[in-house]
């Protein structure tokens, strides 16, 4: 997915690790020490926020919603 997204103007420090339909992409910033986890918007083409501190953080977070989800 990730080399799709540059042709369409993805910036080469950000790698991609979950669409949400295109339109927003959880990546990590592979341009920052911590390495971030942050949303890019895809129709902007650029950053909105940032997502977790860290890929651990960002994961322990989705791991818990997904918890969340399957207990409902």
């Amino acid at each position: 997915m990730t080399i799709e997204e540059r042709v369409y103007g993805l910036p080469t420090h950000l790698f991609v690790l979950y669409s949400h339909d295109g339109d927003q992409l959880d990546c990590l910033d592979c341009s920052q020490e911590d390495s971030p986890v942050v949303a890019w918007d895809n129709i902007d083409k650029q950053i909105i926020r940032r997502l977790a501190p860290s890929f651990l953080q960002y994961l322990e977070a989705r791991a818990a919603r997904f918890g969340e989800l399957e207990g409902a």
